[in-house]
C-alpha cells in the first residue's frame, strides 16, 4: 500500500512539473512567435516601401524616356582573375566599385551617346542558374576590353539585374529594365558571343538585329561595313579557345583596320558598333549566317522573323512585350532624330500606345507584401 502511494505521488509530482513546463514553453513559444510576426511585419513594410519608392523613380523614368541600369566596371574585369563572376546580388555584395547606377536615355542611345564608354554583350546563357560555366564568355569580354581601353562599363545581364529570387523593389527595377534593354543593343558598342544555340534564340537575335542597326533622320539603317573576321581572328580560334596574341598589335588592327580582314571592323570613326566572337563550334560560317538573317532586315521583317514559332523564348511574354515595339521603332527614330512627327507608317496596325518606355506593372501580391 505505501509503495502504491509513493509511486502514486511520484507521477502526480512529475505530471504537474509537466503541466508546468508546458505552461511556461506555451508562454516562450508565443513570445517568440510574436517577435517572429513583428520582425516579419517589419520586413515586409520596408520592402513595401522600397518597392512604392523604385516603382515612383522608374515611373519618372518612363516619362522622360530613360532606364536606370547598373553595370559593371571595366577596369574591374580587366583586374579581375575571377574564372567566372556571380550574379548581380552576391557581385553587388562585393563592393569596391563592381557595379555602378547609369541612367540611358532614348535620345542619347538613338544619337549614339553611349558607344565609345559602354558595352552591352549579347550572349547565350548556357545553363539557368550559370550562363557561363566555364569561364569562356568572361574570357572573351577580357579580350575585347584589352582592345577597347575607351570602354569603361560593360552590361551583361546576368551580372547586371536581379536574378532568381527577388525582393519587390526588385522585381519592379528588373521589369523596368527588361522592356527597356533596347536602349542598350541600339545605343552602346555591342560584344556579340556567338555560338550555334545563337540563331535559335528570340533574345539573342532581337539583340544582334537592333547591334547592327544605325539610327539616322531616315530611320535605321544597315551597318556600313562588313562586321565579320576570318576565323574570328584576333578574338577565337575554332576551336572556342582565347588566343593569346599581342593586345597592343591586335588593339592597333581594331583602331586603324591594318588588316584587310579587319578593315573598318568595329572602328570608332564608323558607324559599326557591333563586334561577333564565335566561339566553342561557331566560325566564320556562322558569323556570315547571322549577318545574312540580321544586318539588313527593316523592322518589319525583323517582327515577322521573330514572331515565327522557331524562334524559340523561355517566356513567350517577352515577346509579346518586345514584338510590338519593333513596328514603331523606326518612326520613333525618325520622330527624335530629325524632329518630325511620328507617321507610324512602317505598320499601321500596330498599337501607337505601345512605347519605349511602357507603364510598369506590378501585381497585387507585390503591393500587399
Amino acid at each position: 500500500m505505501l509503495a502504491g502511494s509513493y509511486i502514486t505521488a511520484i507521477v502526480t509530482a512529475s505530471l504537474c512539473a509537466v503541466l508546468i513546463l508546458l505552461v511556461l514553453s506555451k508562454g516562450r513559444l508565443l513570445r517568440w512567435w510574436t517577435r517572429i510576426r513583428h520582425t516579419i511585419q517589419i520586413r515586409n513594410a520596408i520592402e513595401r516601401d522600397e518597392m512604392l519608392e523604385e516603382r515612383e523613380q522608374r515611373a519618372h523614368e518612363a516619362a522622360r524616356h530613360e532606364c536606370t541600369f547598373w553595370f559593371v566596371s571595366a577596369a574591374h574585369l580587366r583586374e579581375s582573375t575571377d574564372k567566372c563572376l556571380p550574379s548581380f546580388q552576391q557581385l553587388s555584395k562585393r563592393g569596391h566599385g563592381w557595379l555602378s547606377k547609369h541612367t540611358i536615355a532614348r535620345d542619347g542611345s538613338f544619337r549614339g551617346a553611349y558607344a565609345q564608354r559602354y558595352l552591352a554583350v549579347s550572349h547565350r546563357w548556357f545553363a539557368r542558374d550559370a550562363p557561363d560555366k566555364d569561364g569562356l564568355q568572361l574570357a572573351e569580354i577580357r579580350i575585347y576590353l584589352e582592345a577597347h581601353l575607351e570602354v569603361q562599363w560593360v552590361w551583361y545581364d546576368y551580372w547586371c539585374m536581379p536574378q532568381g529570387d527577388r525582393t519587390p523593389a526588385q522585381k519592379v527595377a528588373f521589369n523596368y529594365m527588361l522592356q527597356n534593354v533596347n536602349y542598350l543593343y541600339l545605343g552602346c558598342s555591342v560584344l556579340i558571343l556567338l555560338d550555334l544555340s545563337y540563331l535559335s534564340r528570340f533574345w539573342t537575335q532581337f539583340e544582334a538585329w537592333l547591334s547592327f542597326q544605325v539610327p539616322s533622320p531616315d530611320g535605321l539603317l544597315g551597318p556600313k561595313a562588313d562586321l565579320w573576321r576570318s576565323e574570328a581572328e584576333f578574338i577565337t580560334g575554332q576551336s572556342g579557345r582565347s588566343k593569346t596574341r599581342d593586345v597592343t598589335r591586335r588593339n592597333r588592327a581594331w583602331t586603324r583596320g591594318s588588316s584587310p580582314s579587319m578593315a573598318n571592323v568595329n572602328t570608332k570613326a564608323d558607324s559599326s558598333r557591333c563586334t561577333v566572337a564565335p566561339i566553342y563550334n561557331a566560325n566564320s560560317a556562322i558569323c556570315a549566317c547571322l549577318q545574312a538573317m540580321w544586318a539588313e532586315k527593316t523592322p518589319a521583317e525583323a517582327h515577322d522573323i521573330l514572331a515565327k514559332e522557331d524562334v524559340t523564348v523561355t517566356s513567350l511574354k517577352d515577346k509579346d512585350m518586345h514584338l510590338p515595339k519593333i513596328l514603331t521603332l523606326n518612326d520613333e527614330i525618325i520622330s527624335v532624330l530629325s524632329g518630325a512627327p511620328p507617321t507610324n507608317s512602317d505598320h499601321e496596325k500596330s498599337d501607337k500606345r505601345l512605347q519605349w518606355a511602357p507603364s510598369i506593372n506590378v501585381s497585387a501580391e507585390e503591393l500587399s507584401a
